[in-house]
């Protein structure tokens, strides 16, 4: 008998096998249906936990975006005081440069200009002698008071004009050098 139902089962209409095997995969099939649909469904109507979930993943995201925020407005703000402090250094140094190269500048126009105009008050005074050594040598008391009196007021006008213009001097180099000393 072992022999006969070995042969029926060869000789069966229907593999049981293959129907076995295609239940199987109906099987995943539908499962695989039902966990989309039942993923669907929770998305439209998510559980308590699920909600707290996405509420804690929403704070989270929130925080990483504000932090992140706040470090590219720190790393901003770091850079603006950097480029600020090296514009200050170099402004400062270039400032203290020209200020050092006027003084300098100026400070040895002055001595020019003072060995300049001990030079001419030297001549001058040398015509005005010569001038008054003449007027002393006119006969006419009148004409010689007369000569005498306009040499003394040339002579005061010359030192009021070497006066103002030295004056002049100062106060220009006081408003471009200023008065530090280097």
């Amino acid at each position: 008998m072992s022999n006969l139902s070995n042969r029926n089962n060869e000789k069966s209409l229907v593999n049981t096998d293959d129907v076995a095997q295609e239940i199987g995969n109906k099987k995943i099939d539908a499962q695989h249906i039902l966990s989309k649909k039942v993923g669907m469904l929770q998305r439209i109507f998510p559980s308590v936990e699920q909600k707290l979930a996405v509420a804690h993943s929403k704070e989270i995201l929130e925080q990483e975006s504000k932090s992140d925020v706040e470090v590219r407005r720190m790393h901003n703000e770091f850079f603006k005081q950097a480029l600020q402090i090296t514009f200050d250094k170099v402004l400062t140094e270039g400032a203290e440069s020209v200020q050092m190269d006027l003084t300098t500048k100026f400070t040895e126009n002055k001595f020019n200009l003072d060995k300049k105009v001990v030079q001419m008050t030297v001549e001058y005074f040398d015509e005005i002698e010569k001038l008054e050594e003449k007027a002393f040598e006119t006969k006419s008391e009148n004409i010689k008071t007369r000569r005498l009196r306009m040499l003394n007021e040339r002579m005061d006008e010359f030192e009021r004009t070497v006066s103002s213009l030295m004056k002049k001097y100062e106060d220009t180099h006081n408003k471009s050098v200023g008065k530090k000393n280097f």
